[in-house]
């Protein structure tokens, strides 16, 4: 049965090498596409995966998550492992990576995942399709917006509290 599984996931690695068409299209989507087997080892990434995770594409194949990229493991892993073990998809998860290489900052990435399971004709999961959007820079504008929104409320409530005060006492404490 092993076997079989192996070969499964040789064919669909193959036919991904072989169609012009489905491999142009897997090479030129703006997010990250990565094929997994059961023992979470990258089959195929596209070039995006590859930028996400500071690899080439051809040094993917047959390494594990852990060891193209530890902190992206760190949150994948236990995604992909839930979607082979349960056979069902998880889409629209937020992951954060801490792309820190001190520990007094934080610096993270986000990404926007979604994993799908890949079955053989009996339902049974070879292993696992991601979709990988670095949603960091929406994060980014959503925070800043937040903070603007902050602001524009204490400078709001400020403004009430001295609409509130009659002149005299403004100018007395001026």
């Amino acid at each position: 049965m092993r076997l079989k599984t192996k070969n499964t996931l040789l064919l669909a690695s193959n036919l991904f090498a072989e169609s012009c068409n489905l491999a142009q299209v897997f090479q030129d989507v703006a997010i990250g596409l990565s094929v997994f087997d059961r023992s979470l080892k990258y089959v195929h990434v596209n070039e995006k995966m590859a930028a996400i995770n500071g690899k080439s594409v051809d040094q993917h194949p047959g390494n594990t998550l852990q060891q193209i990229n530890p902190r992206v493991a760190l949150a994948l892993e236990p995604i992909l492992q839930s979607v082979i073990n349960d056979n069902q998809a998880l889409a629209d998860i937020v992951t954060e990576v801490s792309t820190s290489t001190m520990a007094d900052t934080h610096e993270s990435s986000y990404f926007m995942t979604s994993c799908y399971p890949l079955q053989d004709k009996n339902g049974q999961a070879l292993g696992a399709l991601t979709l990988v959007n670095d949603i960091s820079e929406q994060k980014l504008k959503d925070a800043a917006s937040d903070e603007l929104l902050k602001l524009e409320a204490l400078l709001s409530d400020l403004s009430a509290a001295f609409i509130n005060i009659p002149v005299r006492e403004v100018d007395w404490k001026i």
